[in-house]
């Protein structure tokens, strides 16, 4: 078969883009403020190379973002429904920024789309409607993001010496679950703190109050919730903790170990309860999307050998901040997202030829949504196949982003969507991109009532 002759002359841009490359391999340490320049000069091949065989298209002006009304009105009703929270405090619907792993390979920190100083005074129970999510920490500096430790942080090693001594005691949650088995009937009461890196769950259950009654369990999946605590008065008895998992053997009557399964996924969260002394404003408790705007660029599509068939790339005319992961999005769809950018240009990754897990939003009829996690794992014609991890679809819907970092938030539209067992199918816009748009977040603290 005959190749174009963009495929033909492609090996011509990427040997001088590795050709120029060579000369940043001894980059002096005393010319780093000058790393950014020379990125932009080893790409100059490939730029030339879109521009004689690219096309793309500007857009006259960029914006505010525009979100899905319905979208945030399901979000509201779901954080909200059967919220229980500390007597005298009102509930806040917070967005998730970011995420942090912890040692053990969970995500076990949320960054909030809020400052410190807003959420001053805050109780310290967070919530997701009936479920106790973790518990709000806020830094010394009012202008700082305020965090969430959920139920199973651990505390971080990371530059601390060796040494004898009290270790950090992680935080101890009392909680009950009500047994109702044919020989185990009754309240258990116990704590849960979090489980190290080879335990099933990520809770483990410790200084349980009857021990005959926890080795009669046999199944697995009755609702652990919150107890009284007596050290936090805030966090109230009867949050939802997660489904108890009885580990071991337990059809033979030896179960080796109790742990606790939380009800969300940490990587899926896009939006929490934080419960604060005032009231929401005349909006209610609504989630604010990511305070940010959409800046226009242009989306070169160049030729490149199969399987790939084509390579994106985005320049702009003016130096916009723009970062690793950000969203690039065109006819009110997300398109991808930025890699490796630099001065005024960048690569991008479609989200059909992506391979990360993703935060996903499926709203549904009737306002049901959903919050799922899944990756890309086949892209065939405008069809595109997710492989969801850990909860599976239950309705069809719409497909949105959920919280993917500061610079891809939640709501973005991705297409229509039917669950197919553990998978999701959507279909890809037919629609040409006509206005490739960046989103650009705003700095923290900037946006309103943050």
């Amino acid at each position: 078969m005959r190749q174009s002759t963009g495929s033909r002359l492609f090996p011509v841009g990427l040997y001088a883009t590795l050709l120029v490359g060579l000369f940043g391999i001894t980059f002096p340490a005393f010319l780093a403020p000058l790393e950014n320049t020379a990125r932009a000069v080893v790409c100059l091949p490939l730029r030339a190379y879109g521009w004689i065989l690219g096309s793309g298209t500007v857009h006259a002006a960029g914006g505010a973002p525009r979100w899905n009304d319905a979208l945030l009105a399901a979000e509201a009703t779901r954080a909200l429904e059967s919220a229980r929270g500390p007597v005298g405090y009102h509930p806040r619907i917070c967005r998730v920024r970011d995420r942090e792993e912890g040692p053990s390979g969970r995500v076990d920190v949320l960054e909030l789309a809020a400052t410190c100083g807003a959420l001053r005074g805050a109780a310290s129970p967070v919530t997701l409607g009936p479920a106790l999510v973790g518990f709000l920490e806020l830094g010394e500096d009012d202008r700082a993001p305020a965090r969430v430790r959920l139920l199973h942080f651990q505390p971080r090693r990371r530059g601390v010496p060796l040494r004898v001594g009290a270790p950090t005691l992680p935080v101890r949650v009392a909680a009950q679950v009500e047994c109702r088995e044919l020989d185990a009937r009754g309240v258990l009461r116990f704590l849960v703190e979090p489980a190290r890196r080879v335990d099933p769950g990520a809770l483990r259950c410790t200084a349980l109050d009857d021990a005959y009654l926890a080795a009669r369990l046999r199944h697995s999946g009755d609702l652990a919730t919150t107890d009284i605590q007596p050290g936090d008065a805030t966090v109230p008895s009867g949050l939802q903790l997660g489904r108890l998992l009885v580990f071991g053997y337990p059809r033979l009557g030896i179960p080796v170990g109790l742990f606790v399964e939380p009800l969300h996924d940490p990587r899926a969260i896009s939006s929490v309860v934080v419960w604060g002394r005032q009231r929401a404003g005349v909006e209610g408790p609504r989630a604010a999307p990511l305070a940010g705007r959409f800046e226009p660029v242009q989306l070169v599509r160049y030729p490149a050998p199969r399987p790939v068939g084509e390579r994106w790339m985005i320049r702009c005319g003016r130096s916009l901040p723009l970062a690793d992961g950000a969203a690039l999005v065109g006819g009110g769809h997300l398109l991808g997202v930025l890699r490796t950018p630099w001065t005024g240009q960048s690569l991008v990754t479609p989200f059909a030829a992506s391979s990360r897990m993703w935060a996903l939003l499926l709203l549904g009829p009737r306002g049901r949504v959903a919050e799922l996690v899944g990756r890309v794992v086949e892209a065939r014609g405008g069809e595109v196949r997710i492989e969801l991890s850990g909860r599976p679809a239950e309705f069809a819907g719409t497909l949105f982003t959920g919280a993917n970092g500061p610079a891809c938030p939640a709501g973005l539209a991705l297409g229509p969507a039917t669950p197919d067992a553990s998978h999701l199918r959507m279909q890809l816009s037919p629609e040409p991109c006509t206005d490739p748009q960046v989103f650009v977040p705003d700095a923290i603290g900037t946006g309103d009532g943050r």
